[in-house]
């Protein structure tokens, strides 16, 4: 912004000027000075037109210089009838036809609505109705018990009747589906309750929402002890991991569309556990893991928060580093590795995804034999 622009009543004559140095007095209003009533003045009263007419036909009564006069009315007139022809203008332009790209001939234009009509069926249901009338109907209610008895299991809420005037939030169904390399029956439908966290208040449904996650300078060093000590390094996934953070704040949530419980229409879930969409979801799941990694006496790095690291009785090391859901673990030996894997597993719900070969979109190559480790 270059700065603000300003109405200067005190230059001659008054103009508009651009300054960034501008100070508000907002006990002084524009409208009780002086220069403002005037202009408000002059605005109400009724505006006539001016016309130049030669001094060879000035205006008077003589009957002579009648079509000089017929001339201005006339034009009055047409002044009067600008809005109404304005109107018609707009009313009968006409309208742009859309056609296809350029790049569709005339007689390919059943290519072009077949290639629409595609992209239109590859697109993810938005919400719940069209989940459920799509042709894929049956794969996206699958999912959606799933997601369920998945927060079920984690005894995410408990049906309460809430109090009157207490507040709750809404939620909604989020649905994604990945297509695999091996053609369709690699692809993968997933769907996804998440809180409509948008309405929580500040200071009641949440207070401090930040949460840390580890730096890319950090991976980058951690491949390079990997790769200068030739360490295993192993990668994992935390299936639903904001729904293993303990919510310390009160909220109220409607029950899934689709899955309300018969009988108990007034009820709303009393949320135990944090939910996708809630503010405060990252940092209690963060806050939670980081509990759980130092009770197993692991050391947070003093320089990145989501790097851990334990010294084993040879003098080596386990290393763990955390982006949010995933994680690296990193040691010489594959036991210990092994051993943490168990430790996770034990508290959360994990999945293996074996030797790392591809980090926050990096993918890893490694040379063993030659001690070297490549990012692309």
């Amino acid at each position: 912004m270059k700065g603000y622009r300003l109405w200067c009543t005190d230059l001659h004559p008054p103009r508009f000027i651009i300054s960034r140095d501008v100070k508000f007095n907002e006990s002084t209003m524009l409208h009780s000075s002086k220069e403002v009533r005037d202009v408000e003045k002059e605005d109400n009263i009724n505006k006539q037109v001016e016309f130049k007419v030669n001094s060879s036909h000035k205006l008077d009564t003589d009957t002579s210089k009648q079509p000089v006069q017929e001339e201005v009315q006339e034009y009055v007139d047409k002044l009067d009838e600008a809005p109404l022809a304005q109107c018609n203008l707009a009313r009968d332009r006409t309208r742009r036809q859309i056609k296809p790209p350029q790049r569709y001939v005339q007689a390919d234009v059943v290519s072009f609505a077949l290639s629409v009509a595609e992209d239109i069926e590859l697109q993810d249901p938005v919400t719940y109705r069209e989940a459920i009338t799509s042709n894929e109907s049956s794969q996206w209610i699958g999912v959606m018990n799933e997601e369920l008895q998945s927060l079920y299991k984690n005894r995410t809420w408990e049906l309460v009747k809430p109090l009157k005037g207490q507040k709750v939030i809404g939620c909604k169904w989020v649905f994604k589906k990945k297509d695999g390399s091996s053609g369709v029956d690699a692809t993968r439908y997933k769907a996804r309750l998440v809180a409509k966290g948008f309405s929580q208040r500040g200071g009641i449904d949440f207070n401090k929402v930040f949460s840390p996650v580890v730096k890319h300078s950090s991976i980058r060093v951690l491949l390079s002890i990997v790769a200068l000590f030739d360490l295993e390094v192993e990668q994992l996934d935390v299936k639903t991991a904001f729904l293993h953070g303990d919510l310390e704040e009160q909220i109220y949530m409607k029950q899934p569309e689709g899955f309300v419980v018969e009988g108990k229409e007034d009820h709303a879930c009393l949320l135990k556990k944090s939910l996708y969409g809630l503010k405060q979801s990252p940092r209690q799941w963060y806050k939670r893991f980081d509990s759980f990694m130092i009770g197993h006496n692991y050391s947070r790095s003093n320089y990145d928060s989501c790097v851990y690291h334990k010294k084993l009785l040879d003098g080596t090391y386990v290393y763990l580093v955390l982006y949010v859901d995933d994680m690296v673990i990193a040691s010489k030996s594959i036991y210990e590795i092994n051993k943490l894997k168990t430790l996770l597993n034990n508290e959360f719900e994990m999945k293996n995804l074996g030797a790392a070969k591809k980090i926050l979109g990096t993918e890893i190559h490694r040379d063993r034999s030659a001690g070297k480790l490549y990012l692309s």
